[in-house]
């Protein structure tokens, strides 16, 4: 009969067990509510508009960082072009100084000697023409990469003309050894 829940007395000890049941579960709702916390921090509250713009500053000065590295190799680039065209400028004024030495004498060997001038003057001008149509062609890549297309055309258009002008020295070499062989 002590074992009926229906005929037993009520127990003031049950509320004791209600008790004891909410202190163990006090801890582990405590655990939660921190759970749920680290969660809510853990999906982010999103950045504040001043961190992004402080990212988003890191980010252009990143890109402009290795916007002005590449400007300078194309810079580097084109000072070592003009210095090769300032030494092959001085090398042409020295030959056409020897050569203007030779022209007062007329003799078959002098002749011989200012035609290897002229070859080799003409490769050099070829070579020369050459790189100034690389160097202005990566002048006009770089200028495309910044969004220049105005000035990336003049440079392509630059680099073509000096293109055309070392085919052209170096087809005029051909006819002139086609006319000294006849």
């Amino acid at each position: 009969m002590g074992s009926d829940p229906q005929n037993s007395p009520p127990d003031p000890d049950g509320r004791r067990h209600e008790r004891a049941v909410n202190a163990r579960e006090r801890p582990a709702d405590r655990h939660e509510r921190k759970a749920d916390e680290r969660e809510r921090t853990a999906d982010g509250t999103p950045p504040s508009r001043r961190q992004r713009s402080y990212e988003q500053i890191d980010r252009v000065r990143d890109l402009l960082t290795a916007s002005h590295a590449r400007l300078d190799r194309s810079e580097s680039a084109l000072r070592r072009a003009d210095a090769g065209d300032v030494r092959d400028q001085d090398s042409i004024d020295r030959e056409t100084i020897t050569s203007a030495s030779w022209e007062t004498a007329d003799t078959p060997a002098a002749r011989t000697v200012l035609e290897a001038r002229v070859q080799r003057l003409r490769q050099q001008a070829v070579t020369t023409l050459e790189t100034l149509s690389n160097a202005q062609h990566r002048l006009a890549n770089d200028h495309e990469e910044h969004d220049r297309p105005q000035r990336a055309a003049e440079h392509r258009r630059h680099a073509e003309e000096a293109r055309e002008a070392a085919d052209a020295l170096r087809a005029s070499a051909v006819s002139d050894d086609g006319r000294a062989e006849k």
